[in-house]
């Protein structure tokens, strides 16, 4: 029997059905160690009925010392009801519409071993979950690789794919004339797009992409493929397709009010593989644009890429509020010689739509804003000494902080 606000975490990560049920089989699948977690294994369909309800089971693994390996999946959950029944350990569940397509996909695929969060995480346990959310670079890092979900096939995404996964299939590139008038518009109508470019803009114009989450779930993978109803394309493919950051290339000029979440992806993912990754407040501040359903999760979706993300947030906490969230972690910044975040508070410029009213001191900035509202010069200066403190590779530590 599970208590109203448990039943509501369930509901809030989109799963329905018997419960009662499922928190019973998590009690059977217990997780022993904070080293351990859990992963779907997907049944192969019976002979003929490939659309026959989903059916897997819960395994508990080791990551790090898993012999049959696993997948793990990057997706959005969407807002709809969980209305598609799947059935886990004989447990009849019910899941929303995003994440059923994705597991027909994998199963299609013959992708059986998947780590999900919404289902292999107990999502009513704040201390599992806070632990699981901890491991969860290190979970997307072990696994085979990464499937990436961005939904079914609409808006003639298929001709977008196929493009993105081979850009010769695409059309002919313009001239250096054409180009030039391209990357002066500075308001792209539909009609200035071809098919294919308008095919590939539709795609990075998909809700997938604004996630937070999805910045560690690819940058820490060690292969990405991204599924779009039956097509495919690696993330390697991806970056070549829509080119150099510094290029000029056709479908740069025509998408570029798309290619800053590419961008940042990208950036992201290079620091991930390098020796010289992002600071906390650098992450913050070139994710600031990506949205989460829960306003906690703009800090804690980023702690595994920074290299002092374990130092600032030592274990993540679902027990606090947002606001008292976000204050500890201005806390921690200002305490490791980030002052200037200071600059970044509550009090918006004149003009600005945006107040963070469940933030009741004079300090803390609103980490969950999507909004560039701040001062260019602002902006800048807290930018460039976030990431000044990792070219000298060493924080400075202030007294600490008092409420005010």
């Amino acid at each position: 029997m599970l208590y109203p606000d448990q039943e509501e975490e369930l509901r809030s990560a989109g799963i329905g059905g018997d419960v009662s049920g499922l928190a019973a089989l998590y009690r059977q699948v217990v997780l022993n160690s904070d080293e351990e977690t859990r992963i779907l294994v997907i049944h192969e369909p019976r002979i003929f009925h490939t659309s026959s309800t989903i059916v897997c089971s819960l395994e508990r693994i080791s990551p790090n010392k898993s012999k049959d390996g696993y997948y793990a999946l990057s997706y959005r959950q969407g807002t709809a009801a969980p209305e598609k029944k799947i059935r886990v350990s004989g447990v009849e569940l019910k899941v929303r519409p995003e994440l059923h397509a994705a597991l027909v996909r994998l199963r299609t695929e013959k992708i059986y071993r998947i780590w999900i969060d919404a289902l292999c995480i107990q999502q009513f346990d704040k201390r599992e979950k806070a632990q699981q959310i901890r491991m969860m670079g290190a979970i997307y890092q072990m696994a085979i690789g990464v499937y990436a979900w961005l939904g079914p096939a609409y808006d003639n995404s298929a001709a977008g794919m196929k493009y993105l996964s081979d850009p010769s299939t695409g059309s002919a590139p313009r001239s250096m004339k054409e180009r030039f008038r391209i990357r002066h518009l500075k308001h792209h109508q539909e009609d200035s797009l071809g098919p294919t470019q308008q095919a590939v803009h539709n795609i990075l114009d998909r809700p997938y992409w604004q996630r937070v989450w999805i910045i560690q779930e690819i940058s820490m993978a060690r292969s990405v493929t991204f599924w779009c109803g039956e097509e495919s394309v690696d993330f390697d493919s991806l970056m070549k397709a829509l080119g150099d950051p510094n290029d000029l290339s056709d479908m740069r000029l025509i998408l570029q009010d798309k290619q800053g979440t590419i961008d940042g992806i990208r950036k992201f993912r290079e620091s991930v593989s390098s020796a010289r990754r992002m600071t906390l407040l650098g992450t913050l501040l070139e994710s600031h644009h990506s949205q989460a359903t829960d306003k906690r999760d703009k800090i804690y979706a980023l702690r595994s890429l920074a290299h002092d993300g374990e130092a600032l947030i030592p274990f993540p906490s679902y027990g606090d509020d947002e606001a008292v969230v976000f204050r500890d972690m201005t806390r921690a910044l200002i305490e490791h010689g980030y002052v200037d975040v200071l600059l970044l508070n509550r009090h918006t410029p004149p003009g600005s739509k945006h107040t963070a009213r469940f933030i009741t001191n004079s300090w803390t900035p609103d980490w969950s804003n999507t909004e560039s509202i701040y001062p260019s010069w602002i902006w800048n200066l807290v930018q460039s000494n976030a990431d000044g403190s990792l070219a000298r590779g060493r924080v400075a530590k202030t007294d600490r902080v008092k409420d005010d």
